[in-house]
């Protein structure tokens, strides 16, 4: 949403939006904690600031950046940040901005173990936020109050805190924002979670927090996609089975040797990679990886393979409930061949020539070859066939469309890889001769025409089919 948003911002020359939205953008970022995402769109949205002059978003990008900072534990580079956003609050006369500077001056003093001079500042910051009626950012200092004053030894201030935070989410609209806070003060609020009185709400909240925790991965995946405006950084593992077998993790190409040299462990991963949401016995995956091992061969195998995969990939790559495994698609993850089906389903959706041109192309750039080249057996024949299928029918299509666009040179040039990979593709050999006959080249259209004819009599005994005939009479 915010990324469709920015474009039609920028498309319309809206300045300002668009700055805002950058801004919005970075703090989801940061939230999905994809770092080096978020500087680039705070970094932008500065340059936004540059034209602009807008004093309240240089504010809160200075804070945005010191928060930032923070949690990465650069309390040096938070407090550079911190002095700037102070530097305009001097300049402003609103209590609002006060509040937020004080709210982050505090979550600082907390991560430096400042706790007094944290509880100080957080205390201005919630009578400011209360006095506004910003209930919102006045639980989220309430939350972190009680921290302070827990360190400061407090405790009945702490708990007096801590039942104020609660009560003041349950009234509120949304607490996603709350629950981005808390996820800084969890251990204290497990703390209460056996109190009768605000044990429940502190289960209640600290269940969101676990649950928020546990899509970060997903949620990155799921945004990758769509994001244009700012690279969002490459996912914690990348897998590349169209034209060869290679995983990355953090962008680093897995080279092990507990990778590299087990053939059996790639097989595995693959094999559960094509699996997605399928969880599978050990006995069920050897029927399709190994059928000729014993029982007593394929316990071993099994578990000499497992570990290899989770030695080189992660001990999370592969979920085992039950004595079922599966591969873990909650992981942030990207798969070519995921990738490019998406594109070839986004076909059937776009509403013009040039976007099924321009997905389709894309398309192409991800089928770099057949599924997972060194594999063998059944379940490896059956997905090569059928992503090579797709392969076929998407590229006709695609050189169908340039060839209506009245780019024929380039229609010939998709024909003949097709015709590379199957001679005998009839639907190619008429495409061609189209192509030539757009071009002028009678000659052309004949001898694509002998073509097709030789190479059906010569690998499959037939003759080219009526319509084919037909085509080659009509071009020549």
């Amino acid at each position: 949403m915010f990324e469709q948003a920015l474009i039609l911002a920028r498309g319309n020359g809206i300045l300002r939006s668009e700055a805002y939205l950058l801004f919005n953008l970075g703090n989801l970022y940061t939230d999905l904690e994809a770092t080096d995402s978020a500087r680039d769109a705070f970094q932008k949205t500065r340059d936004a600031c540059q034209v602009l002059d807008d004093h309240f978003l240089l504010l809160n990008i200075d804070l945005a950046e010191s928060a930032l900072a923070r949690r990465l534990g650069e309390t040096r580079r938070a407090n550079a940040y911190l002095h700037s956003a102070h530097q305009l609050v001097q300049n402003s006369h609103s209590s609002f901005e006060n509040s937020l500077w004080s709210m982050e001056a505090g979550s600082l003093a907390l991560a430096e173990k400042k706790s007094e001079k944290a509880a100080a500042y957080l205390l201005d910051a919630l009578t400011q936020f209360k006095d506004g009626g910003q209930m919102l950012e006045a639980a989220s200092s309430t939350l972190l109050l009680s921290q302070a004053y827990y360190l400061n030894k407090e405790h009945q201030q702490a708990y007096s805190m801590m039942e104020q935070a609660l009560g003041m989410a349950s009234r509120l609209e949304s607490i996603q924002p709350l629950v981005v806070v808390g996820r800084g003060v969890k251990e204290d609020i497990k703390r209460y979670v056996e109190d009768p009185a605000i044990g429940p709400a502190a289960v209640k909240l600290l269940t969101r927090i676990e649950n928020f925790e546990k899509q970060i991965a997903s949620l990155r995946r799921k945004l990758r996609p769509h994001t244009a405006t700012v690279l969002l950084i490459p996912p914690k593992l990348s897998i590349y089975a169209l034209g060869r077998s290679q995983v990355k993790v953090d962008g680093k190409a897995v080279t092990i040797p507990s990778w590299a040299n087990q053939k059996r462990a790639r097989e595995l991963f693959f094999f559960l990679v094509t699996q997605l949401n399928k969880p599978m016995t050990k006995e069920e995956i050897g029927v399709s990886l190994w059928p000729e091992s014993s029982s007593e061969q394929l316990r071993m195998q099994f578990r000499n393979t497992l570990y290899f995969v989770r030695y080189a990939l992660g001990q999370e790559v592969i979920n085992s409930t039950d004595r079922h495994y599966s591969f873990n698609s909650d992981m942030d993850y990207s798969y070519d061949v995921q990738e490019f089906e998406h594109q070839i389903d986004q076909v059937e959706l776009a509403d013009t020539p040039s976007r099924k041109i321009e997905l389709l192309q894309d398309a192409m750039k991800l089928y770099q070859g057949e599924f997972f080249p060194e594999g063998e057996g059944s379940w490896v024949m059956l997905e090569r066939q059928r992503l090579a299928q797709i392969h076929e029918h998407s590229l006709l299509e695609l050189a169908q469309l340039l060839l209506e666009r009245g780019e024929p040179k380039i229609t010939l040039t998709h024909c003949q890889k097709l015709l590379a990979e199957d001679h005998c593709l009839e639907s190619a050999h008429r495409l061609a001769m189209q192509a030539y006959a757009a071009l002028g080249n009678r000659s052309g259209v004949v001898n694509q025409y002998e073509q097709c004819k030789q190479f059906l009599r010569d690998e499959l005994g037939l003759e080219p089919s009526p319509e084919t005939t037909k085509l080659q009479k009509i071009l020549r």
